[in-house]
């Protein structure tokens, strides 16, 4: 399986959604609309970020300008970045860094 993957962060609107004949539960906004675009426009087996997740990993990943792009849906231009593959296994100590900072109650974005 061979995929691109597209990330951003922000704020969001999560939950369940709906009326009483149809509820679901989703996740709906515009970090989730960029992300979505990030991962269309990411090539195959690479991890395409946004300006907003340069700046929380800019000591643990380095990462390569991939260029400024305008996502379907926006009329601007996008600063977007691509994880520097080199030193993909820092991704794995920001996640787990990450998710503990989250779980103990701390500002998760």
């Amino acid at each position: 399986l061979a995929l691109g993957i597209g990330i951003n962060k922000g704020k969001v609107v999560l939950g369940n959604l709906g009326s009483d004949e149809r509820m679901e539960f989703t996740i709906i906004g515009n970090t989730v609309n960029v992300a979505a675009r990030l991962c269309e426009i990411a090539p195959k087996d690479d991890i395409i970020i946004s300006r907003s997740v340069t700046e929380e990993i800019f000591n643990n990943i380095r990462t390569i300008p991939f260029g400024k792009k305008v996502l379907d849906g926006k009329s601007t231009e996008m600063l977007t970045y691509q994880i520097d593959f080199l030193r993909k296994e820092f991704f794995d100590i920001y996640l787990s860094a990450y998710r503990k900072k989250d779980s103990s109650g701390g500002d998760s974005g």
